[in-house]
């Protein structure tokens, strides 16, 4: 018995019409009225025109009307064997009319969320949607889907039946989208590819689209426009045998290139039985960032412009997929290892441009490398305040060099690449213009990636913008540093941890110091431009300069304990936005932190570890570890948690009481912070001796280099800030952190057991507040 795929190969390459369902022919008015605007595609067959060309092919313009619609609509259902010659010249005679009579012919895709897509595909759906959806948001995605192609197999579960959907197509979509189209034999659908391989599917048919990050209606459009005035090239196209011809790895922003597509690029070039077996890797003009074959020793690298691999695809008969995974799915750890690679290679190979440069700096100290900008989201007071700032420090080193930082060009750049290039180094040949005196000075504006990390490799502190700005000098180099940004735009890349900072001594200058500029034509947050008191910023600076230059790494691991139901998820996102990001949860249990052990102890003593473990994990681990840990008084703790118990037992069916509960042996009712923090969690039900108490505290006073207690969330952030370093500003008007416990819930009898069971945690309780509270007296 032949494949799926080969069968539909067939009937595609002879014409042969596929069997389908009668409800087809009840579909075309349904496609109809999703993909066309009919109020202008009436206005058309309106029209009162002489155009001896369209009355001689189809009567009427309302004949072409029609035969367009149903030239789209076999296209999308694979009734290729009902395509005639007009069908083939109707879709770009109508487009060309629209154009030229200023009519919209396009409805703009349906965006929907994918629990919402069987309702509104309605009886269409009869495959396995979510199969489709896993797939494609799988983490290895990009790896998987060039592994298929390189097989001659490329295909994905498709929603509208149980066979796979198979693809050997590739549309070019001026001038970044790279859009892949599947067919299961009787319906289409596409994989759209912007930044990563699977950024959204598109049901043209239905004109739904389900994205999955950073598409939306206008892309699709480009693509119904192209398929509209190309259409009888993709006929042909989607009729013939194609061959799967390499890799597209490219965007024209340095900052989606190196986050989106670097990493499955890095990943893809990794694996010998893979790249060796690669057609082509091709980067769009402009969108070179980088040069495969300086990278991997791959010597079948392309650059080439959207309209060359346009041309590839449908006067060769080639495809190609674009290579990429999206942020969220790409781990701390695999930009790392990605970015070591990077850089090392940069490092290894300077070119006589960055030698040269470097030169000029390398009897300097200290080096400050500075990020100016000349477009969207800059510090509008820049070119003053940055004078300030360097007049400033030159004063206290007179040695300074200094490093401008700016534009970053790809190999083949556009034209507006330059121009860019040129005004960010307007910005600082004005910053010059303004110091008291010559200061030593190179500039990287407009250089590459790897002159800027070669040059860069000597600074010895940054001052620049926390997005892209920052991105070789702190991401890549891993320097310490200080930031600014909107105070909209910092909220979100806090909380999405959207920018990388490895190294613990980077400082974002606090937001109540920031001013966004609201009256601006547009309040996107990655657009705003702000301004910043250029004093205060250098105060800033000054009084963290010395500790900065002096830095290293966090000497040793740090262990977050969280304990059940002590505190809300909530602390873990502030916590995340204070650290930048650098924060790994490691799940219940001790194994979890034991896992650990598989990354290098550079790398986990720049992330905070933070999770519900106990204590002495790190000894189990290998590891030597500082603590903290976040306590909440044991008795609505454990009250809480026992609520909780009691609910999870009423779903199965088993009604308790809360005396029943306390009395079921669960661990966590009993002693359990002196469980966590003794490192006896084990200890049988009712165990707990005096001597784990001691233990305990004897922990908590040695180990512990912050105590919080939830019942004081402003002193407990002052003194996680303290301890950490970090901005206490991010932690305003959290309180408060913990999940509420309702007394009167609770008998007397109730509230005596719980006491009972926890005599141990209150004693610990007890000495952990005297800790807090010496604390406190010594921060006064």
């Amino acid at each position: 018995m032949k494949p799926n795929w080969q069968i539909i190969n067939e009937q595609l390459l002879t014409g042969g019409e596929i069997s389908h369902n009668p409800a087809y022919a009840t579909r075309l008015p349904m496609f109809k009225a999703a993909f066309f605007l009919n109020s202008s595609l009436d206005s058309l067959a309106e029209l009162d025109l002489d155009v001896p060309d369209i009355e001689n092919a189809f009567g009427s313009i309302k004949d072409a009307v029609d035969t367009a619609v149903e030239a789209l609509f076999y296209f999308f259902t694979n009734q290729y064997g009902k395509i005639s010659e007009k069908h083939l010249e109707a879709p770009a005679i109508l487009f060309g009319l629209a154009q030229e009579h200023g009519l919209n012919l396009l409805n703009k895709a349906h965006n929907v969320h994918v629990s919402a897509l069987p309702t509104v595909l309605g009886p269409d759906i009869s495959g396995d949607l979510q199969l489709l959806v896993s797939e494609c948001k799988n983490k290895d995605c990009a790896i998987n889907l060039v592994e298929n192609a390189l097989s001659g197999l490329l295909s994905l579960s498709s929603p509208f039946s149980e066979n796979r959907a198979y693809c050997r197509e590739s549309y070019e979509v001026p001038p970044d989208l790279n859009c892949l189209r599947f067919t299961d034999g009787g319906h289409t659908f596409f994989l759209i590819q912007l930044l990563s391989s699977a950024d959204a599917l598109y049901f043209p048919a239905n004109n739904l689209l389900l994205n999955f990050s950073h598409i939306n209606e206008s892309h699709t459009q480009r693509l119904q426009e192209k398929l509209l005035k190309n259409f009888a090239q993709a006929v042909i196209y989607a009729t013939s045998v194609n061959t799967f011809s390499g890799v597209i790895a490219s965007h024209n922003r340095p900052s989606h290139y190196y986050y989106d597509v670097w990493p499955a690029l890095y990943e893809l070039a990794s694996k010998p039985s893979l790249l060796d077996k690669l057609p082509a890797i091709i980067m769009r003009s402009n969108h070179d960032f980088n040069d495969v074959r300086l990278l991997f020793g791959y010597g079948k690298g392309k650059v080439l412009d959207s309209e060359a691999i346009d041309k590839l695809a449908v006067n060769e008969n080639k495809w190609f997929i674009h290579v990429g995974r999206q942020q969220h799915l790409s781990g701390s750890f695999a930009y790392e290892v990605a970015d070591n690679y990077l850089v090392g290679k940069a490092l290894q190979s300077p070119t006589p441009t960055a030698l040269a440069k470097a030169a000029q700096i390398a009897d300097c100290y200290p080096v400050v490398w500075i990020g100016v900008e000349g477009q969207k989201r800059c510090w509008l007071e820049q070119t003053e305040g940055y004078a300030y700032i360097l007049n400033g420090l030159v004063r206290h080193y007179p040695k300074l060099g200094v490093i401008f930082d700016g534009w970053t060009m790809p190999y083949t750049p556009s034209a507006a690449s330059l121009k860019e290039a040129e005004r960010d180094d307007q910005v600082a040949r004005n910053i010059l213009d303004l110091l008291d005196a010559p200061i030593n000075h190179v500039s990287v504006i407009g250089e590459t990636s790897n002159t800027k990390l070669v040059v860069g490799n000597l600074a010895d502190f940054f001052i620049s913008n926390f997005s892209t700005g920052s991105q070789h000098i702190s991401r890549f180099l891993r320097k310490p540093g200080f930031c600014h940004l909107s105070q909209l735009f910092s909220n979100v890349a806090l909380r999405h941890g959207m920018h990388r900072h490895p190294n613990p001594h980077v400082y974002l200058f606090p937001k109540e110091h920031i001013n966004d500029q609201q009256d601006q034509d547009t309040i996107r947050h990655d657009y705003l431009s702000y301004s910043i008191d250029k004093t205060l910023f250098y105060q800033f600076i000054k009084r963290r300069l010395t500790s900065v230059l002096g830095s290293t790494a966090h000497p040793s691991i740090r262990l977050f304990i969280e304990p059940s139901y002590s505190v809300t998820y909530d602390l873990r996102i502030y916590i995340k936005m204070a650290a930048h990001g650098n924060i790994l949860h490691a799940g219940p249990g001790e194994d979890k932190i034991v896992a650990l052990k598989a990354y290098p102890e550079s790398y986990l003593k720049r992330q905070l570890i933070y999770g519900t473990f106990p204590f002495g994990s790190d000894k189990k681990a290998g590891m030597q570890a500082d603590y903290l840990i976040w306590l909440r008084h044991p008795i609505p703790r454990v009250c809480f948690h026992a609520s909780e118990l009691r609910l999870a037992a009423a779903h199965k069916g088993q009604s308790l009481t809360i005396r029943d509960v306390f009395k079921a042996g669960h661990r966590v009712l009993d002693n359990y912070f002196t469980r966590m923090l003794s490192g006896s969690f084990t200890t049988p039900f009712g165990k707990c001796t005096e001597q784990m108490l001691l233990t305990a505290i004897s922990n908590l006073k040695s180990r512990f280099i912050f105590i919080g207690i939830n019942e004081q969330p402003a002193e407990s952030y002052d003194f996680l800030c303290a301890a950490l370093d970090w901005d206490r500003a991010l932690f305003t008007g959290t309180e408060p952190l913990r999940y509420e416990f309702d007394e009167s819930k609770f008998s007397d009898a109730e509230l005596l057991l719980a006491k009972e069971r926890n005599s141990l945690d209150l004693r610990l309780y007890e000495v952990a507040l005297e800790i807090f509270n010496s604390k406190r007296l010594t921060l006064r």
